[in-house]
C-alpha cells in the first residue's frame, strides 16, 4: 500500500503544501520565522513599498554542496541561465534548506556564477514573507551551501513595474502564494508580466540568470515568458533529473529530487519557449509520466516562436521546427541532431531522454545495457520499463496507538507507529509528519518508510494521555503540644505538588482540635487529567510539659516531746497544661527537732512529674520546768559542813527532751545566800563543783533558824534557761517549826570572771 498522505483541499492561502499537516503544523506555517532583516509583513500591493536590500551573510559555502565551477563565458552574451519549475519547492517539507540534495543552494550559486549581466546580487521579486521567505533565506545561507549573496527585495506593484533588472546578476521568483505562504500574489504576477520584454532582454541579450518556481493554476501564470507555459495539474512524488540538469547540479539523484509532492507538469507550448527539459515525472502508472516538471538550461534564449503554428512568430526568418529555438528534445518532432523524438524525455521507451534510439526493452531477452527483461515495459514489477532491476517501495502498515506521556514531561515519545517490509530486503528509515514528541491530545501522523530510493506512507492515529499523577510533597510527621482539656489545636502545614503537565490542585485538612495520641492527616493532589496522589503524614498530640506544683509555706512547730513534734505538713496544689494532675506528699507525723525538708510530687496522666520542697522546722523554745524539792533541814547544828547537791533540791523536766539526762541539760549554782551573818572565820559556804556546795550546819541561837538559798540556773540542750532558788534550812531546834527566810544578809558567789560552771545533772527519780 502506498498512501501519499494527501491533505484535504485547503483554502487558497494554504493550498499546495502536498504534505501531511496537522493543525499544529499549520499554525507554525504562518509564523514567518527566520530570514533576513526585512519587514516580516509585505506592504499593500496597491501602495508604494521600498526596495529592500540585504547584506550577504557570508560567501563561503560548506564543503560537500555541489556548485558550478564554470567561469562566466566571455564575449557578447547570448542567452542566460534559466530554471523554471512546476514544483513549489519553497513550500514546507519540500526542498527547503539542504533538502533535495542541496539542489537549490547549488542552483543559486550556479545562477550567480553563470550570469553575464555584469550586475550583482539577487533581485527577489514577490518574496513576501512566511515560508517563501524562510526557504529563500535558507537557500542563500552559506551554511546550507548557498552563495550568501546580497539580496534586494521588490514587492510593491510600482517597484516591480520600474525595477532595472540589469543591475542584478540573478532574478528570483518564488512560488505563487496559491502554493506557498508568502509567495507571489496575482497582482505581483500581473505587474511582472508587463515586464516580459525587459526580462527577456535581460536573459537573451545581457546573459542574466532567472530561477522561477511554480505559477500553475494562477491567472496570468508564466506570463513573464514570451510564450506562457501550459501545465497539467497532477500530484506525484517521483522525478528524474535529465542530463541537462546534471550540467550544473552534477550530483543530484532521483531519490534526492523526489519528495512529497509535485503538483503539475508542463504540456506546452511546443518548444517550451526555448527551454530545455531538466527533470520529468517518473512516477509509475502516473498518466503524465515522462512529462517535464523542470525546464531551463545554461544558455537559454527565451523565444516567442510558437513551434507548431506555421508562423515566424519571433521574426528571425525561421518557422516552427526550422527555428533552432524550437529544436528541443521531447517536442514530438525529430529535429536536426535527433535520431528520434517520442514527445517525452524519458529513457527506456525506445527513444532516450536525449532523443537517441535505444534498444527495445520488453522483448524478453536481456540485451546489452539491460540488467533484466521480463517481456514488458512496465515498471513496478521488479524490472523497470527501461529493463533495469528496480527498487521496489517498502510496504507500510500503520496502526493507531494510545500512549501515556513520558515520565516527568508533558509529551510522549511515540515509536512503533507502523511496520514495513521491503520486497528487496533493503533497510528502511522512517519519517513522521508532524514530528514528535507529542503533547496530550489526538494526532493524525503521516508515517513514511523509505529505503533510500522509494518510499511508502500511511496514516496513524496517535492519542497521547497524561497518566502521571502529581508529585505530592507532604509535610513530615510532626508533634503538637497539648494545650488544655487533653486537646491540641492542630494547624496542618501546607503540602506542595508539581505535575508534568502543569499545575495541580492540592487539598489538605483544615485546622482542628485533636486529643492526645497519633492521628493521620489526609492530603491529596489532582491534575487537569484527573490523576490523583495522596499522602497521610502523622501528627502526634503529646504532653511533655510537667505540672506546676506549689508547696505549702514552711512550718515552724514547737517540740512537744521525744525531740520531735507532731505536725500536719498540709497539702500542695498543682495545675497542668493538658490534663488533671495528682499530688503526693508527706503525711502528718512526728518530725524530729530541727529542719525537716519534705517533698511534694505532682504527676499528670502522661507521666510528667514535677516536685517542690518545703521545710518543717521543729524548734525548742520552751525552757525546762523546774520543780523544787528542798532537802531535809540540816541537823544537828554542829557547825560541820553538809554537802548539798542541786539534784537533791530540784526535779527538772523538759517539754522537748524529757528528763535532763535524756536531753543533755545542765545546771549551775551561781550563788548561795544566807539570812544570817557568818558564824566564824571559816566560810559558811564552799563551792564543790557546778552543782554541789557545802554549807555549815550552824545558826544563831537568838534567831529563828538559819535559811540558806541556792541560786541556780538550769539550761536545756536548746539553750533555754530556767533560774530558780532552792532553800536549805538549819532549824533552831530539832523538830521546831520550819525555817523562815528572814531576808538575805549576805551571799557567796563564784569568783567574779570565772563565769558559770555547768554540769549535767541527773534526772531525779
Amino acid at each position: 500500500m502506498r498512501d501519499t498522505c494527501l491533505t484535504a483541499r485547503l483554502p487558497s492561502t494554504l493550498r499546495g503544501f502536498g504534505v501531511c499537516l496537522s493543525v499544529l503544523s499549520l499554525v507554525g506555517l504562518v509564523s514567518g520565522c527566520g530570514g533576513y532583516d526585512e519587514d516580516s509583513e509585505s506592504p499593500s500591493l496597491n501602495e508604494t513599498a521600498p526596495v529592500l536590500e540585504t547584506q550577504p551573510p557570508s560567501s563561503r559555502p560548506p564543503p560537500g554542496i555541489p556548485t558550478s565551477s564554470e567561469p562566466p563565458p566571455g564575449g557578447p552574451a547570448r542567452g542566460g541561465f534559466v530554471v523554471v519549475t512546476g514544483d513549489d519547492a519553497d513550500d514546507l517539507w519540500h526542498c527547503e534548506g539542504t533538502r533535495c540534495g542541496g539542489l537549490y543552494p547549488s542552483l543559486f550559486r550556479a545562477a550567480l556564477s553563470r550570469s553575464r549581466s555584469r550586475g550583482t546580487g539577487i533581485l527577489a521579486i514577490g518574496v513576501n514573507g512566511g515560508q517563501a521567505l524562510n526557504s529563500f533565506n535558507g537557500w542563500n545561507e552559506p551554511t546550507h551551501g548557498g552563495p550568501g549573496a546580497r539580496v534586494t527585495h521588490v514587492r510593491s506593484i510600482e517597484d516591480i513595474s520600474k525595477v532595472d533588472f540589469n543591475r542584478f546578476a540573478f532574478v528570483y521568483l518564488p512560488s505563487a502564494e496559491h502554493h506557498t505562504l508568502g509567495g507571489l500574489t496575482e497582482q505581483q504576477i500581473s505587474a511582472l508580466n508587463t515586464r516580459q520584454r525587459d526580462l527577456a532582454r535581460f536573459i537573451n541579450e545581457k546573459g542574466g540568470s532567472l530561477i522561477a518556481l511554480t505559477q500553475a493554476e494562477v491567472r496570468g501564470g508564466w506570463g513573464f515568458l514570451p510564450l506562457p507555459l501550459d501545465t497539467a495539474d497532477v500530484t506525484f512524488d517521483f522525478a528524474e533529473p535529465s542530463a541537462e540538469l546534471h550540467m550544473f547540479a552534477p550530483t543530484i539523484s532521483a531519490s534526492e529530487l523526489s519528495h512529497k509532492s509535485f503538483h503539475n507538469v508542463f504540456t506546452g507550448p511546443a518548444g517550451f519557449s526555448g527551454l530545455r527539459v531538466l527533470a520529468y515525472n517518473n512516477e509509475v502508472y502516473n498518466p503524465h509520466s515522462g512529462r517535464p516538471v523542470m525546464l531551463g538550461g545554461t544558455a537559454v534564449i527565451l523565444t516567442s516562436e510558437n513551434c507548431a503554428d506555421g508562423i515566424d512568430n519571433d521574426g528571425d526568418g525561421a518557422v516552427d521546427g526550422q527555428d533552432t529555438d524550437c529544436q528541443v528534445c521531447g517536442n514530438g518532432t525529430v529535429d536536426p541532431g535527433e535520431a528520434c523524438d517520442d514527445g517525452n524525455v524519458k529513457d527506456g521507451d525506445g527513444c532516450s531522454a536525449s532523443c537517441k534510439l535505444e534498444r527495445r526493452c520488453g522483448n524478453g531477452r536481456v540485451d546489452p545495457g539491460e540488467s533484466c527483461d521480463d517481456g514488458n515495459q512496465t515498471s513496478g514489477d521488479g524490472c523497470s520499463a527501461s529493463c533495469q532491476k528496480e527498487n521496489r517501495a517498502p510496504q507500510t502498515t500503520c496502526h493507531d496507538v494510545s500512549v501515556c506521556t513520558d515520565p516527568g514531561v508533558c509529551v510522549a515519545t511515540v515509536t512503533n507507529l507502523a511496520t514495513a517490509t521491503d520486497p528487496d530486503g533493503d533497510s528502511v528509515s522512517w519519517d513522521l509528519h508532524p514530528q514528535g514528541p507529542y503533547a496530550p491530545g489526538e494526532y493524525g501522523v503521516c508515517v513514511t518508510a523509505s529505503d533510500g530510493q522509494t518510499q511508502d506512507s500511511c496514516w496513524s492515529q496517535v492519542k497521547v494521555r497524561d497518566c502521571e499523577a502529581p508529585a505530592l510533597v507532604c509535610p513530615a510527621d510532626f508533634r503538637v503540644e497539648c494545650s488544655g482539656q487533653g486537646l491540641a489545636l492542630v494547624s496542618p502545614p501546607s503540602a506542595t505538588a508539581t505535575d508534568n503537565c502543569g499545575p495541580a490542585t492540592v487539598t489538605q485538612p483544615d485546622a482542628m482540635a485533636l486529643p492526645l495520641g497519633s492521628h493521620k492527616l489526609a492530603y491529596s493532589a489532582v491534575d487537569a487529567s484527573g490523576n490523583t496522589s495522596t499522602c497521610a503524614p502523622t501528627v502526634t498530640v503529646v504532653d511533655t510539659q510537667p505540672p506546676s506544683v506549689e508547696c505549702p509555706a514552711p512550718i515552724v512547730a514547737e517540740c512537744t516531746g521525744r525531740a520531735s513534734a507532731y505536725v500536719d505538713p498540709g497539702v500542695a496544689t498543682a495545675t497542668d497544661s493538658c490534663t488533671a494532675a495528682q499530688v503526693s506528699g508527706p503525711m502528718a507525723d512526728w518530725y524530729a527537732l530541727g529542719s525537716n525538708v519534705v517533698r511534694y510530687t505532682a504527676r499528670d496522666t502522661s507521666g510528667n512529674e514535677s516536685s517542690c520542697t518545703t521545710t518543717i522546722n521543729v524548734v525548742d523554745q520552751t525552757p525546762p520546768v523546774v520543780t523544787l524539792s528542798p532537802p531535809e533541814p540540816l541537823w544537828p547544828a554542829d557547825q560541820r559542813y553538809r554537802t548539798i547537791r542541786l539534784e537533791d533540791c530540784i526535779v527538772v523536766h523538759d517539754q522537748c527532751g524529757g528528763g535532763l539526762t535524756q536531753t543533755g541539760a545542765s545546771a549551775s549554782i551561781s550563788c548561795v545566800s544566807s539570812d544570817e551573818a557568818q558564824s566564824g572565820a571559816e566560810p559558811d559556804i564552799v563551792f564543790v563543783d557546778a552543782t554541789t556546795v557545802k554549807v555549815r550546819a550552824d545558826r544563831s541561837a537568838a534567831g529563828d533558824g538559819r535559811a540558806y538559798t541556792l541560786h541556780f540556773e538550769v539550761r536545756d540542750a536548746a539553750g533555754n534557761v530556767t533560774q530558780g532558788l532552792c532553800p536549805v534550812g538549819v532549824p533552831l531546834a530539832y523538830g521546831s517549826a520550819p525555817v523562815h527566810d528572814s531576808g538575805e544578809v549576805w551571799r557567796s558567789c563564784r569568783p567574779e570572771g570565772s563565769g558559770l560552771q555547768w554540769k549535767p545533772i541527773s534526772l531525779a527519780q
